[in-house]
């Protein structure tokens, strides 16, 4: 949409319950997050214009995660997962490449760990 709110354009269809958006840091893509915290909540990755909609994810059955942020040079992501716990009672704090790949676990076995933002480059 326009900064004044006008001409809004939806990029996500309804069914995804899209939650959390992030732009890149060069503008070119948002990354989100679908299924509105339940389970099988998968980070997704998207052209600013919403088109090639990618999920970026891929946790196992009953498992969740999302609330993902850019770096500030747009390489990774940080993001909160539960895949660590057997019983999808707590999360970690994990990075991934921003296609994906690479993930690395940074804080773990921390209590009401629910929110992740890189924040801004020093």
């Amino acid at each position: 949409m326009n900064a004044d709110g006008t001409n809004q354009h939806r990029l996500t269809p309804a069914i995804f319950e899209a939650f959390y958006p992030d732009w890149s840091p060069d503008g070119a893509h948002i990354i989100f997050t679908s299924n509105c915290c339940l389970p099988r909540s998968e980070v997704w990755k998207m052209r600013a214009d919403g088109s090639r909609r990618t999920r970026i994810t891929d946790f196992p059955k009953g498992h969740q995660g999302g609330f993902a942020t850019y770096s500030p040079d747009g390489r990774r992501i940080v993001l909160i997962a539960d895949v660590r716990h057997p019983d999808g009672c707590c999360n970690d704090l994990f990075t991934i490449r921003s296609d994906g790949t690479h993930r690395i676990r940074v804080v773990a076995d921390q209590p009401a760990v629910l929110l992740s933002d890189w924040g801004p480059s020093r």
